[in-house]
């Protein structure tokens, strides 16, 4: 797994560009069709967009408490937002089947 794990500074840390939709849109179909990587993948891709935003990563961190109270089936796509938000993940560490088969 590609995480850093140095914790950003929200206020001196410059932040890459966000996706491009394209790529998000591939993994929502996936995610529709119940592929499990492209839950996540769609997740760490809206944490990259969520990052650009102020306080979103104040947000986070007090959420990060209430990662043990989420539903099994959505603790891995939580934890993909939250590293993304947070650590700045590459979102390519999740491969989508679907990104192949969408023609956008």
């Amino acid at each position: 797994m590609a995480r850093s794990n140095t914790v950003l500074d929200p206020l001196t840390t410059t932040l890459p560009p966000p996706p491009s939709f394209r790529e998000e849109v591939s993994s929502l179909v996936g995610t529709m069709y119940g592929e499990k990587e492209c839950m996540k993948k769609l997740a760490c891709l809206s944490g990259k967009r969520l990052s650009n935003i102020r306080g979103t990563w104040a947000i986070t961190v007090g959420l990060t408490t209430m990662g043990g109270m989420m539903p099994e089936s959505l603790q891995d796509p939580y934890n993909a937002l939250k590293n993304s938000i947070m650590y700045t993940d590459d979102c390519s560490q999740y491969q989508c089947r679907e990104e192949a088969n969408t023609d956008l």
